[in-house]
């Protein structure tokens, strides 16, 4: 059951302020409406940029704000505020748990992961860093394999997201559709799928209406699927996902707007597929 800060002893509020880090005690300001509720620490934020970069490089954290103004470390009551972006790169497991972020008041709405070695505990750690107030996660690529993130662990872990893309960064299985729609709490208006032919699975064209129709009126969902090396493999894929949306759309040309073809990378290749329901019809 709550404890009202407040009614404290004036001693014990002294205590808790000098345990917590600057980011708790800031925050704890704010939960009482009142700066007096930490007593002879005061916490002011001393550094706000919408946008906040870091990067691991050589076993340290590199932090950059909006003007690229390198901060290595921090002073011990030193406390920053970022509103908008935060650009998470190169991060291991480790880094995420960092006491640099101690000092980071992370608000932003936009989260981009980027070669990254995630894993469930790096999710869960970033979702309660930057407090349910992300609602786009882009970028998602990772370094190594740590466990297999799937879309039920990421829409679990931030009930506000409405924009997703994922490169090999989230691990999909072949429920992914109703893994997204059972998980999540705001309706998509995009989402962007670039890994295997293996993880993504097979699925219909009246799967996908389904699913689009539990979204946004104009969510955009683009899958870039790459397809397997043997010849066998690949013919039997693209007989069960891209010949029926083929028939589909000549039968019901005016269901989705929609692109639907192959495309060479590298020594692979790989069905593309940008799809939005025409919600005229």
């Amino acid at each position: 059951m709550p404890y009202p800060i407040s009614k404290l002893a004036y001693g014990l509020r002294c205590r808790l302020s000098e345990l917590a880090t600057p980011s708790e005690r800031y925050q704890l300001q704010l939960a009482a409406g009142n700066p007096s509720i930490c007593p002879l620490h005061l916490q002011l934020l001393q550094g706000q940029s919408p946008t906040w970069r870091v990067k691991s490089e050589n076993g340290s954290l590199l932090v950059h704000n909006i003007n690229w103004r390198l901060f290595r470390d921090f002073a011990d009551n030193q406390l920053v505020h970022c509103s908008y972006a935060l650009f998470l790169t190169e991060m291991r497991l480790p880094d995420i748990f960092s006491s640099i972020f101690d000092h980071m008041l992370l608000r932003p709405v936009k989260v981009c992961i980027e070669n990254c070695q995630i894993s469930k505990g790096f999710i869960q750690k970033l979702a309660k860093l930057t407090a349910g107030f992300v609602n786009n996660i882009e970028n998602v690529s990772k370094k190594t394999l740590v466990d297999n993130v799937n879309f039920a662990d990421v829409f679990s872990a931030f009930p506000r997201l409405q924009h997703l893309d994922t490169e090999f960064g989230i691990v999909p299985r072949s429920t992914w559709m109703s893994d997204i729609m059972k998980n999540q709490t705001c309706k998509l208006s995009y989402l962007s799928i670039k890994d295997t032919s293996e993880h993504i699975g097979t699925f219909t064209p009246t799967e996908v209406v389904t699913f689009l129709e539990a979204q946004e009126k104009n969510c955009k969902l683009k899958l870039r699927i790459f397809l397997p090396t043997d010849a066998v493999e690949k013919n039997e894929f693209l007989k069960l996902v891209k010949e029926p949306f083929d028939t589909y759309l000549r039968n019901n040309p005016l269901r989705f707007k929609a692109t639907i073809g192959l495309e060479k990378c590298d020594n692979s290749e790989k069905l593309v597929l940008r799809l939005r329901l025409n919600h005229q019809c």
